[in-house]
């Protein structure tokens, strides 16, 4: 996407409330629940990642993603759903490194449910996960 492009889609989007917490918490627990069901286990041998993401790796890295768990961050770290004084930041660049697969997508997730308009920059030995990780979200 070009320098101009990008400036005119986020311009737009800052005009707009942002995603709504709810919505970010629900996708992510509908993840999380097909995470540890399964449904992702022939993605992730597509990846070549299953000696790196192993059942205990899935089970903690869904853990994190379920809805009682973003709940509780939302309540100690941003104040609570309520917070009238929640001032999010607009935009944010993550930038991530290579050795940390899908931690994008957490930073992305984390962005979003403190009301802020993310953009990644993939390190250049992503494998490619984080993107998925964030397609899917996008379609649940």
């Amino acid at each position: 996407m070009r320098y101009d492009e990008l400036e005119q889609k986020t311009t737009a989007l800052l005009e707009q409330p942002p995603l709504s917490r709810t919505v970010v918490i629900e996708a992510c627990s509908r993840f999380s629940e097909l995470l540890n069901g399964g449904a992702y286990d022939e993605k992730i041998r597509e990846y070549g990642m299953e000696k790196l993401l192993t059942g205990e790796m899935i089970s903690r890295a869904a853990s994190l993603l379920r809805a009682d768990a973003l709940k509780k961050r939302v309540e100690t770290e941003l104040s609570g759903f309520q917070n009238q004084f929640l001032m999010p930041l607009g935009v944010l660049m993550h930038v991530t490194a290579g050795n940390m697969t899908g931690i994008g997508a957490y930073s992305v997730l984390e962005g979003l449910l403190a009301g802020n308009i993310n953009l990644l920059k993939l390190s250049s030995e992503d494998d490619g996960l984080s993107v998925f990780l964030l397609r899917e979200l996008i379609r649940i």
